[in-house]
């Protein structure tokens, strides 16, 4: 009886001991999936928001709504953003960028007869920024502040000469007509949230989305 009692008092200790390793072995699978899980759920909310706002800041920008700095529509810009970091210090950012197929015609009617280098070529004519400008650069390039006036605009005698103004990855804008213009709008923000999952081999910083007009 009493060696009865000891095999039974050391199976049920064996099976308590696997039991806990088993309930281990699962927790480190599904605590992981959870909380990836929730980065995967905050991020396409993220995500959603940052198309939107980059749509509606988009559709502005197109229709020639001022959103050079210290002016109400920046503020604006802003509150449309709501609870994305679209401050001079955050970690956000919106590019706005008017790109031109340049034409012969284009250079004549500015007096240049010679050295028209950037004719037959798409060419950034307006680049305004909101937001930290170091979060991210433009996917079209990004030429000297220097070139571009308050309003973010660049003179004919720069954008027509100079190569500094042709724009990069011109294949993911949609097609344009010579002489005639496309506004794009890149937005950058960045979640730190996502850096969690850079552990599992997905390196994800930040959401980024782009829209024309």
């Amino acid at each position: 009886m009493v060696n009865h009692l000891r095999v039974s008092q050391s199976r049920r200790a064996a099976s308590g001991g696997t039991a806990l390793i088993e309930f281990a072995i699962v927790m480190g699978v599904m605590i992981p999936m959870f909380f990836g899980m929730v980065v995967i759920g905050l991020s396409s909310t993220s995500g959603i928001q940052a198309v939107q706002v980059t749509r509606d800041l988009g559709h502005m920008y197109s229709l020639g709504v001022d959103f050079s700095s210290a002016t109400t529509n920046d503020e604006e810009a802003q509150q449309i953003a709501m609870n994305l970091p679209l401050t001079s210090t955050g970690t956000g950012v919106v590019i706005f960028t008017q790109i031109k197929a340049v034409v012969t015609a284009d250079c004549t009617a500015q007096g240049i007869n010679s050295g028209c280098n950037n004719a037959g070529s798409r060419v950034i004519t307006q680049r305004l920024v909101l937001g930290n400008s170091a979060v991210r650069s433009s996917t079209f390039g990004s030429p000297s502040g220097g070139f571009f006036d308050a309003k973010g605009n660049a003179s004919p005698a720069n954008y027509l000469v100079n190569n500094a103004f042709v724009a990069n990855n011109v294949g993911i804008l949609p097609v344009v007509p010579l002489g005639n213009s496309v506004y794009s709008t890149e937005s950058y923000f960045q979640l730190p949230v996502l850096q969690f999952l850079s552990p599992f081999g997905t390196p994800m910083n930040g959401v980024y989305s782009i829209c024309y007009f």
